[in-house]
């Protein structure tokens, strides 16, 4: 066994692990580059076979019922599920320790994990949609070593981000992926029960950081007067939905064009931000970035709105909308 290993008690077969010790050592020799995973350490601290991650998990029903008859849409709204859990390295929240692989559960009730977590709830509820599915570790840019997910199609194969929920077709250039150590394959069946999110929470978390925000363009124009256009914001939370419906996708050019109709006196400039919830700081730090409280021409008004929508297990994803007007003369 590695040195690394003997540190860590295992409940595996001995006889397993060292034939998994073994057949590491060969790869590592035959192909030094790659990155072949055998065995993990999982949240208790002991040496697990990475297989026993992989299993077929059933997705939230509320997804599996949005598109009845579209499979890929079925796959796609799946992958944006996945991918608005939010992103926490191991550094962060196992600070100290080695790399530690949650399951697909502890994953969901911790809500925040790294991409080999993201990977294999992707992985787990392909299975359970009827895919050929594997995980798929290797290299990618910007991310260094990272975990994708990789499914068999009808007559081709994609390759999925599971922290963005983008998918890409085996021979895109345009695949972050860049190289691929070792593909890793299922073990059992098993089942996941889901709490739905309060509904009611959510709509007062959204009314709660629209305000907030609103409060934070103000103190960040401290020298000037800050009007909010209550047309424009009540325009713009009528819009956000469909955005979350169309997954940021076609909605947004109908819209500008449809909200430049409805401001004709205005100069319109704004855009949506997107993200998923984990806390407030990231949303005050995105909406600071776009810089719209510098603007300081006279008679500027402002509109921001926030739109969430909830999804099972409190899994949300944030809509903010902020924009300045300046009437024409």
């Amino acid at each position: 066994m590695s040195e690394m290993l003997k540190k860590f008690d295992s409940q595996e077969d001995e006889k397993l692990l060292q034939a998994t010790e073994k057949f590491h050592a060969e790869c590592a020799l035959k192909f030094p580059n790659r990155q072949c995973l055998t065995t993990v350490i999982d949240i208790s601290g002991k040496t697990v076979f990475v297989t026993r991650y992989l299993k077929p998990l059933n997705p939230p029903q509320e997804l599996l019922d949005a598109y009845p008859n579209d499979p890929q849409a079925t796959a796609e709204l799946v992958a944006r599920y996945v991918s608005l859990i939010p992103f926490l390295p191991d550094a962060v929240s196992f600070a100290g320790i080695c790399d530690l692989w949650s399951t697909s559960d502890q994953f969901l009730d911790l809500l925040a994990g790294d991409e080999e977590e993201h990977a294999v709830l992707l992985c787990n509820y392909f299975l359970s949609l009827g895919k050929k599915a594997w995980l798929m570790m290797g290299n990618a840019i910007p991310e260094g070593p990272t975990a994708y997910v990789l499914t068999r199609e009808q007559s081709h194969y994609l390759i999925w981000n599971p922290c963005s929920g983008h998918f890409y077709g085996q021979f895109d250039t345009f695949c972050p992926l860049k190289s691929v150590g070792c593909l890793i394959g299922p073990d059992n069946p098993e089942e996941l029960v889901y709490q739905r999110t309060d509904k009611a929470a959510a709509a007062e978390l959204q009314d709660r950081i629209e305000k907030i925000l609103k409060e934070k363009v103000m103190d960040w124009r401290p020298r000037h007067l800050t009007r909010w256009n209550r047309y424009c914001t009540s325009t713009l939370r009528h819009f956000l939905p469909l955005l979350e419906s169309s997954r940021g996708e076609e909605a947004e050019e109908d819209h500008r064009a449809e909200l430049l109709r409805q401001l004709g006196d205005y100069r319109f400039s704004g855009f949506p931000l997107h993200m998923p919830y984990s806390e407030l700081k990231p949303l005050i730090e995105a909406v600071y970035s776009t810089g719209v409280h510098n603007i300081d021409v006279p008679n500027v008004e402002f509109a921001l709105a926030v739109y969430i929508h909830p999804y099972p297990r409190n899994v949300l994803s944030v809509w903010i909308y902020v924009a300045s007007l300046i009437r024409n003369r």
